[in-house]
């Protein structure tokens, strides 16, 4: 098996945590499919396609993102390829049997496994680059978080939202948003979670002054932990919630900080 990877690279040549764990997907699979791989990361566009359209592989491999969502399109209409987007990996014990890709649908409700039927496949890989050694940074993207702390209108944009961000920093977090954050402008529109911003998926999702609209909820739903802090006992969040505190985040919030930074001064970690 023919395999291309799109390893994306530093400014000084390293490779990006994306690419680099993109690589160790596709190594992983060349073992397993005793395939030959071929770093493509440095071509452009139309470099990749006159290459494909020569000799072309049997799979070309992308870590899922804006710029390469739109060359994987690209590449599939001139090569008559098939693509499966935002990947989680494959499911394909028999290597007789064409890759079964899995991947998310139904707002990430369920999950379904692609079948390509092309001679050429092309997937874009959800790529989660976490790095253990990161503390919180209001840069890291949201969708890469195992710990998320999100706001909601009822936090506000002054000493609720430093509170917030306060909790994010303690417990090594990353900020989130809802839509009416973002739409008031206190946090940028690359934090908002939900059907007109991101889909996120942390270990530990916590939050803050969220009522639970429908659109939001979609968005993290299949958070394996949900935390939910709100002073309205009937916000819709509740019902989704795994551990659920009823009260004012500047009763709860300092509370939460001050425990949290006590476990991280004993454990070095939460």
């Amino acid at each position: 098996m023919d395999i291309w990877v799109y390893a994306e690279k530093n400014r000084d040549g390293s490779l990006t945590r994306e690419a680099a764990r993109l690589w160790e997907f596709a190594e992983s699979l060349r073992r397993d499919r005793n395939g030959l791989l071929t770093d493509i990361g440095d071509l452009s566009a139309e470099d990749i396609l006159d290459s494909a359209k020569k000799k072309p592989p049997e799979v070309i491999l992308f870590a899922s993102g804006e710029k390469t969502k739109s060359l994987a399109a690209i590449l599939a209409v001139e090569l008559d390829a098939g693509v499966s987007a935002d990947c989680f990996g494959i499911q394909c014990t028999d290597k007789k049997i064409r890759l079964h890709w899995i991947r998310p649908v139904y707002d990430n409700s369920l999950l379904a496994e692609t079948v390509c039927t092309k001679n050429t496949h092309i997937a874009l890989m959800r790529i989660a680059a976490r790095d253990p050694s990161l503390t919180w940074h209001e840069t890291i993207p949201i969708d890469e978080a195992e710990i998320l702390v999100c706001v909601g209108r009822g936090c506000g944009n002054g000493p609720g939202m430093a509170l917030a961000k306060e909790l994010a920093k303690t417990i090594g977090a990353a900020v989130g948003a809802t839509r009416a954050v973002t739409d008031a402008g206190w946090l940028p529109l690359s934090k908002q979670i939900g059907q007109t911003g991101k889909y996120v998926r942390p270990r530990v999702y916590i939050g803050i002054g969220v009522a639970g609209a429908i659109q939001h909820l979609a968005g993290m739903r299949n958070s394996d932990i949900i935390i939910a802090i709100n002073r309205d006992s009937r916000a819709p969040i509740f019902e989704y919630a795994d551990y659920g505190i009823v009260g004012d985040l500047y009763t709860v919030l300092p509370i939460m900080i001050e425990d949290f930074a006590s476990i991280s001064v004993h454990k070095n970690k939460i």
